[in-house]
């Protein structure tokens, strides 16, 4: 979106590596216009319709499987930090310190819940 804006086309470069690029991108950014929502569901596309296809397919790719899977597994973690600490924002005080802790005490899922504490 910044790259096929006027101001950016106006500066006549294809990258950011200018300090007037920089700062081209910089403001359009201040908008909000990039959230850590919007790129979970754009890994998601591409861990789902690009990468397990071609994956799965021809050569045995069992090594690059096994990182494929650590590597979504590191992304998750990544998102659901970023996204507990975008609750812990929104919710009462203390609400989600409570939420932790009773993740903590009653969840039978795999996952340590030490990536939801902020």
């Amino acid at each position: 979106m910044v790259r096929t804006s006027r101001d950016f086309k106006a500066l006549g470069v294809d990258n950011f590596r200018t300090k007037a690029a920089r700062e081209v991108r910089d403001h359009a950014l201040e908008k909000g216009q990039v959230n850590f929502l919007i790129q979970a569901f754009r890994y998601r596309g591409k861990a789902n319709y690009r990468d397990s296809i071609f994956l799965s397919y021809g050569d045995n790719n069992e090594a690059t499987i096994e990182e494929f899977i650590q590597d979504l597994y590191d992304v998750a973690i990544g998102f659901i930090r970023a996204t507990s600490h975008y609750c812990s924002r929104r919710v009462e005080r203390g609400t989600w310190a409570e939420f932790v802790e009773d993740i903590s005490d009653n969840s039978r899922l795999s996952i340590d819940s030490v990536v939801l504490e902020v």
